[in-house]
């Protein structure tokens, strides 16, 4: 009987030390894949074509990414009142964005975190002159197509 009882309490205390033991750390990759329109081609029925990114999130607290033809900028939601990010096209990627040395208003391609698990795609309107800037959604038919959603990191500070 004593037998029995050692072998039961040892194997109580083995197993209790391989359970308690710390594994590695579970590392999640973070990473966005974003699709921003290129210009138009009408010749071809109206399709447009598109550049696609896959970003890797370097920090979730401040926000940052890593890539070099994509910048973040930390913006207040009109809407909520709460700081959120938008990614947008670095400006001399992409043609289509209208901005020069001299222009007033520089207009650019983006997505804005929406506080939950969604990026939104839409268009970062800058006044060069006055400062302001906001962020406006692409159409509802632009958002079910380049959207992105299902993050799984709700929480960016």
């Amino acid at each position: 009987m004593k037998k029995i009882t050692k072998t039961t309490l040892i194997s109580a205390l083995l197993l209790t030390i391989f359970a308690c033991t710390k594994d590695e750390p579970l590392e999640i990759k973070k990473t966005l894949t974003l699709k921003f329109e290129n210009n138009s081609n009408f010749s071809n029925k109206g399709e447009s074509t598109y550049t696609t990114y896959v970003v890797e999130v370097t920090s979730m607290s401040p926000f940052q990414i890593n890539s070099n033809e994509l910048e973040v900028k930390k913006v207040i939601d009109s809407k909520t009142s709460k700081p959120t990010y938008v990614i947008l096209e670095i400006e001399n990627n992409n043609p289509k964005n209208k901005s020069s040395k001299s222009s007033k208003v520089t207009i650019r391609r983006g997505y804005q975190h929406d506080g939950g698990d969604c990026w939104i795609a839409g268009t970062w309107i800058e006044d060069d002159v006055s400062g302001d800037s906001f962020f406006m959604p692409a159409p509802l038919v632009a958002q079910v197509i380049s959207n992105v959603c299902g993050w799984p990191y709700n929480e960016i500070a």
